[in-house]
């Protein structure tokens, strides 16, 4: 005679508690995710010709796969090696339909620093933002007060060589370049293109400081206070600190 099956699922979720800036920063990303999918609904149902519809649809594709991966990263880092009373590993690996013993090539050693800084007092925005691509200033601004007065120094520094960005290509391509400029698509990766002197990389905002020309941050940090450029300082050591070379 035939056993009755018997359910053997277990409720999840009871046995561990995501701290706090870890929780919040995966929920950022994943409401960006679905942010990114919602926008790209919309462009590409617009009925756009070919060719622009295949580089829109390889744009959105590369956008939701980095978001994607920096959420899956981000926890799977924390879990494996970083938390104190850690989930259950095989669930973690099943449900990433890897096996346990691959979890560890989920992330590298500036993911475990980045998810570090996340839970320190003081979080190094340049850190986490170099190990998630997806990251921004503003996914990080509301960690705590220095967070927020930290952000505040980033703002000015983007603001100052922005400026700068825009009186040297005021210059060269006249004033009001910006609203001549043709952006056909959310998700084109250089709408800049065609100009001399501007870098749409440059002016990427979610792009880490310690990764912005170091001419260009000697401009802008020439206009500001010294404050802001212990506040690099700051952040320059942090990625330093995890193996990460600034840019030349």
């Amino acid at each position: 005679m035939s056993q009755p099956y018997i359910a053997t699922n277990a409720q999840v979720g009871d046995a561990f508690n995501l701290p706090e800036p870890i929780r919040d920063l995966a929920e950022k990303l994943r409401l960006r995710a679905l942010e990114t999918s919602h926008e790209a609904r919309e462009e590409l149902e617009a009925g756009q010709r070919d060719e622009l519809f295949l580089l829109a649809s390889l744009g959105f594709a590369n956008e939701a796969e980095r978001e994607a991966k920096d959420l899956r990263t981000l926890l799977t880092a924390y879990a494996h090696a970083v938390a104190s009373e850690r989930p259950s590993l095989q669930e973690v690996a099943s449900w990433q339909r890897v096996t346990p013993g691959n979890l560890r090539r989920r992330y590298s050693p500036i993911h475990v620093d980045a998810v570090k800084s996340l839970l320190g007092d003081r979080v190094s925005f340049d850190l986490v933002e170099t190990a998630f691509a997806s990251v921004d200033d503003e996914m990080l601004r509301d960690r705590n007060d220095q967070a927020r007065n930290d952000y505040r120094m980033r703002a000015d520094i983007r603001s100052a060589f922005t400026t700068f960005i825009d009186e040297t290509a005021d210059v060269l391509h006249g004033e009001g370049w910006r609203g001549r400029t043709l952006v056909e698509s959310r998700f084109d990766p250089n709408p800049l293109r065609g100009y001399t002197g501007v870098s749409a990389l440059s002016v990427e905002t979610k792009r880490a400081l310690t990764d912005v020309s170091p001419n260009l941050m000697e401009h802008a940090l020439s206009r500001l206070s010294d404050d802001h450029a212990k506040y690099f300082e700051f952040e320059r050591h942090a990625v330093e600190q995890a193996g990460v070379v600034p840019r030349a």
